[in-house]
Formats: C-alpha cells, sequence, structure tokens
C-alpha cells in the first residue's frame, strides 16, 4: 500500500479485513498525482447488502394526441434547473423542449438549420449557472441561450476541442466536456478526455485522459472498404458526471476505481476497491458470433479476428444523486444483463463510505435535488418518454 495514502473502510470492512489477507488493489487504470487524496476500501460482498435505493416515479412527460410539442423523436439528454424546470435534448428535431415542473410545455429552444440558434447536429446539452449551453458538432458550435429561452450567444467550437460526446454544467457556471479526438490510423480506438470550457467555450485544460479503448465494434477490411458492427459484450468505457455543486467524478470502468475532481479540474481523491472481476465465458464469445456471422458479407467471420475481452469490467455506471453523492453501480455477472436490480455503493462527496446494497435497474440521466430524470422507451410502440423518479435513499 502506498505510503502517501489515506486509507478509509466502512464498518462491514474493518470487521472483515480482521480476519483476511492484505488488500490487493489493481493499479490505477489513469494515472493519480503524488499528493492526492487514496481512499481504499474492501469490497462488500453480494450476501452482505440487504438494503435497496427505492425510485418512486413521480412524473412521465410524453406523446398527448397530435400536440407535436410532447412529442421526443430522439430524446437523448435531459437536466433539470433549480425551479424544476426540465431540458429535453431531441437529436432527431434537432430542438430543445422545455417543461415545467408539473410536466406542461412552456418552449422549444432551437430548430433544424444552420442559421443562428438553430442545430444540424445536437449534440450536447448542459444547464450553467442560469445559461443553457448545447454544442452542435456539425455546425461546430456552440449555443448559449438566456433562462426566459433568448439566444445569447454563438461561440465557434475550437478545432482542438475534438467531438463533443457530452456536456455537464454545475450551477457555479463551470461546463465540463466529455471529448473525443479523432484516430485516423486507428478508427476503432476510442480517445477520450474531460475539458474544463472557459464562459465562451474555449477550451482550458484537460482534466483527465482517458486509456484508448476499442467500445464493443468488430471490423473486417475488404481492399480500401472498412466494415465495422457493434457487438453487445462488456468493454470497459469512459465514463464522467458532474453534481450540481460542480465537483466530477470519472472512472476508466475497467477496475473499481474513480476519480474527484474540484470545480478548477484539479483532482481532489482517487477511490478503489479491490473487485473481482467476471470472466467472459465461452458461451457468450460463441453467442456474439453467431449474431455476427447472420449479417450478410460477415457469413464467414472467424473468431480469431477479434481480440476478445476476457473478463468484464468492474464498473457498469456512475451516478450522482441529487445532493452530490456519488453512486457506484456494479457490472453484474454473465447472464445476469436483464434483472431487475444492480448492485450499488455510495459514496459522499468527499468519499465517505455511505451505502452498500441495491438499487433499481435504472440508468439516469440527471439528479437535481430529491428527484433523478430519465429517458424511456417503450420497445411495442416505439414510443419516448420523460420520467422523473422520487430517489428514496437509506441512509
Amino acid at each position: 500500500m502506498n505510503l502517501r495514502s489515506v486509507v478509509a473502510v466502512s464498518a462491514v470492512a474493518l470487521l472483515a479485513s480482521a480476519c483476511s489477507e492484505p488488500l490487493e488493489f489493481a493499479d490505477w487504470t489513469i494515472p493519480v498525482p503524488e499528493d492526492t487524496r487514496i481512499i481504499e476500501y474492501m469490497a462488500v460482498p453480494m450476501e452482505e447488502r440487504t438494503e435497496r435505493i427505492e425510485l418512486i416515479e413521480d412524473l412521465v412527460i410524453g406523446q398527448r394526441g397530435d400536440d407535436p410539442n410532447y412529442v421526443f423523436y430522439q430524446p437523448w439528454h435531459v437536466v433539470a434547473d433549480s425551479e424544476g424546470r426540465i431540458f429535453v435534448m431531441d437529436r432527431r428535431s434537432n430542438r430543445i423542449q422545455v417543461f415545467d415542473s408539473a410536466g406542461e410545455y412552456l418552449m422549444s429552444l432551437g430548430q433544424e438549420g444552420q442559421g443562428p440558434g438553430e442545430f444540424s447536429g445536437l449534440s450536447g446539452l448542459a444547464l450553467a449557472g442560469d445559461r443553457v449551453i448545447a454544442v452542435d458538432n456539425r455546425n461546430g458550435r456552440f449555443t448559449v441561450f438566456g433562462p426566459a429561452g433568448d439566444l445569447l450567444a454563438t461561440f465557434p467550437k475550437d478545432r482542438a476541442t475534438g467531438t463533443i460526446r457530452g456536456l455537464m454544467g454545475s450551477d457555479g457556471g463551470g461546463i465540463v466536456a466529455m471529448r473525443q479526438m479523432e484516430q485516423p490510423s486507428n478508427p476503432m480506438i476510442s480517445r477520450y478526455g474531460l475539458l474544463r470550457l472557459s464562459e465562451d467555450m474555449a477550451p482550458l485544460n484537460e482534466v483527465v485522459s482517458f486509456p484508448d479503448f476499442e467500445g464493443g465494434m468488430v471490423s473486417r477490411r475488404s481492399g480500401t472498404m472498412t466494415s465495422m458492427m457493434s457487438i453487445s459484450l462488456p468493454y470497459p468505457y469512459a465514463k464522467a458526471v458532474t453534481a450540481t455543486n460542480g465537483q466530477t467524478y470519472a472512472s476508466f470502468t475497467s477496475e473499481y476505481q474513480v476519480l474527484a475532481f474540484g470545480t478548477e479540474g484539479q483532482m481532489i481523491w482517487a477511490l478503489r476497491v479491490p473487485w473481482e472481476r467476471q470472466p467472459i465465458t465461452k458461451e457468450e464469445i460463441e453467442a456474439t458470433l453467431e449474431v455476427i456471422r447472420s449479417r450478410p458479407s460477415w457469413e464467414d467471420f472467424d473468431r480469431s479476428e477479434h481480440d476478445w475481452p476476457e473478463q468484464r469490467p468492474a464498473i457498469e455506471s456512475i451516478a450522482v444523486d441529487g445532493v452530490g453523492n456519488l453512486l457506484v453501480i456494479l457490472q453484474q455477472g454473465p447472464g445476469e444483463d436483464d434483472i431487475d436490480e444492480r448492485m450499488v455503493d455510495v459514496y459522499s462527496p468527499t468519499g465517505e463510505h455511505l451505502f452498500s446494497g441495491w438499487m433499481p435497474n435504472i440508468d439516469w440521466d440527471s439528479a437535481r435535488g430529491e428527484f433523478v430524470y430519465d429517458i424511456r422507451s417503450n420497445d411495442e410502440t416505439g414510443d419516448q418518454s420523460v420520467v422523473r423518479y422520487r430517489l428514496v435513499e437509506p441512509f
């Protein structure tokens, strides 16, 4: 164990450590500066997780007859402000629909087009202070609206920013962008980073650079053409969330490791748990090969054409609640992707362990106060809706 570490253990972990071997932690997947506070916990076993986080459905916003204001075509992100207004970014219609706290339509920001306040490739939405900020990768710009929906400014997207895959804002006005840098030599490799942006959307500094990863794609080359296909096996990826107070959490999900950053982008602590990763089974790979080979021109795809993962990631996802606590949702074992509940650990903004138990299998999009917001799809009808849940945490 590193001498610079500050070791923290929960009551459960403390009892377990009295009769166990010394903890063995995986190396950091993202480098940690020497002066960082390191927090280390033991894993809480499944059988000791008896309590549950509840999500109580509170509001559903969706189609109302022929009213186009309540139709979502491809809702991609939803956030709420301090007044409870709900902002829904719809990628297909290239607009942002705004509803009051009761779910009644108020207005739309933007529409399809290339002019001021218009979008052709809407790809990110954030609330930063009293500003509504959207990014359009295709038009190469950021658009800023005021709280009443008035167009305040348009800023060109710096080429050094890369492709924006998500925006995160805070009540203090800070903006963090998840960006992807192009890899012309190998389009299969993803290179992600977190970037702080200034008030005029210029790059300030990179908060963290994630390890390169493949992101669950298979490819094959024929002459000058490369065909690619996504597959369903769990691969590690880059994940980051920002709380309304501006604290940002980031994880490369292969190992149980989460980093916390302050409002200036400085790392304030790093947390890790020796979580036992589950293997990828031969049956899972064979089932995936069967799906691949069922596609035209892929019938002869050979297992040796792809470097298959040996283990599932440790973390499935991370999230924040409305007061800035960190939720670490753990990766399920083989064949457990469709279960109704998932294991979750909760930590305070200072890294204190608060809870280990279960939560519903819902990966919400954002949080505000006692509520969390999610996008729900009806597989039978294809209808899309926005759902607000009341989050009930037993701690």
